[in-house]
């Protein structure tokens, strides 16, 4: 079945506060936009443009897709929105592709339906920022999720955790130990 709705991050729009948020992890570049209030109550703007995100020769549209390959497009849509809670939001079966919501605004995960090895080598790594860890990788061990190894620390910075998809593609886990980090 192929979804007609697509739900897309428009810069300017207002982000609801109650949406659960993953920070990025705090080692990379990071872009905080202050929200001015809002009647309808708390909220957190997301930038009005993307000049600031702007190089020269091009510009952002404030959204980021990180792509992954899958052997099969429905199981792995499954598993995202089972094992990590988050929501389909686009899917073209007869494309292979199909993308998922993450707690990030205007943050989506690509599933690449593909015949060839899926996962395991090479490609980015999606980084998601959780306030506990431990807590993090609990849940998920608790409903299969292989992780590789245990949670690692650099001391005073951060906590790290690697876990699979059933593709073998690798994510991690980051909770920030730096006082005042989100």
């Amino acid at each position: 079945m192929t979804h007609q709705t697509v739900t897309r991050c428009v810069p300017g729009a207002y982000a609801s506060a109650e949406r659960p948020r993953l920070p990025l992890s705090p080692w990379r570049h990071l872009v905080y936009v202050s929200a001015p209030s809002h009647p309808s109550g708390p909220h957190r703007a997301v930038p009005k443009s993307t000049k600031e995100l702007a190089v020269p020769g091009f510009s952002y549209n404030g959204t980021i897709t990180l792509s992954s390959s899958v052997k099969d497009l429905d199981a792995s849509i499954s598993w995202f929105e089972d094992a990590l809670g988050f929501e389909e939001i686009f899917k073209a079966a007869e494309a292979g592709w199909a993308e998922v919501s993450t707690p990030a605004e205007c943050v989506s995960i690509g599933l690449d339906q593909t015949d060839a090895d899926a996962g395991g080598s090479g490609g980015s790594i999606p980084v998601f920022g959780v306030v506990d860890i431990d807590a993090a990788r609990a849940e998920l061990e608790a409903k299969g999720v292989k992780f590789d190894g245990e949670t690692r620390e650099l001391p005073g910075m951060v906590k790290l955790a690697t876990f699979f998809d059933p593709d073998g593609n690798r994510y991690m886990f980051a909770q920030s130990l730096v006082e005042g980090a989100p």
